[in-house]
């Protein structure tokens, strides 16, 4: 499994493999209260929820001072950046082409409602699952709801025009 990090200001890096996560962990990199993402299924957890992870606390004969990632300092608020990202230096950031993800969610509901207007459109229908899907393979939180929506606006589609064709259903 891969995991992105998402950041408090909504940014993402990755993807890192559990192996890089532990890694992180034990360069004080990935705290417990980390925003996690699995790349496979768009979930959001926090760190400590992973299973897998090796949560080792530091040696007791000397304090750790808390990792202050580049960029940062100590007296800034959390999130308070100054400089690049401090994960830019491992993981690379993920590509959003094309403009916002939620975006194109909110087009494929769109299309899905006019498909259904327009006396259940199949093209339109097409149209919406198609940009559902690229929705949600670019990160978007809707983009599995915009698929769905689509899927059942197509199949609604379908089985109207094959009643109309079979005679069941009359346009007027």
């Amino acid at each position: 499994m891969q995991f992105n990090v998402v950041l408090p200001d909504g940014s993402r890096f990755g993807p890192a493999t559990m192996d890089m996560l532990n890694q992180w962990i034990a360069e004080g990199r990935l705290l417990p209260g980390t925003t996690l993402e699995n790349t496979r299924t768009g979930e959001l957890m926090l760190a400590k929820d992973l299973g897998g992870l090796m949560w080792n606390p530091p040696p007791p004969s000397a304090p750790q001072a808390p990792y202050v990632p580049p960029g940062y300092t100590t007296t800034q608020p959390y999130g308070a950046r100054q400089s690049p990202a401090p994960y830019s230096a491992s993981p690379v950031p993920v590509q959003t082409t094309g403009g916002n993800p939620d975006t194109l969610a909110t087009w494929s509901f769109l299309l899905s409602i006019a498909g259904i207007i327009c006396g259940c459109c199949f093209p339109l229908a097409l149209i919406a699952l198609t940009l559902g899907y690229t929705a949600r393979s670019r990160g978007s939180l809707q983009g599995g709801a915009a698929v769905a929506f689509a899927w059942l606006v197509l199949l609604v589609s379908a089985g109207y025009w094959l009643m109309q064709a079979f005679g069941l259903v009359h346009l007027f």
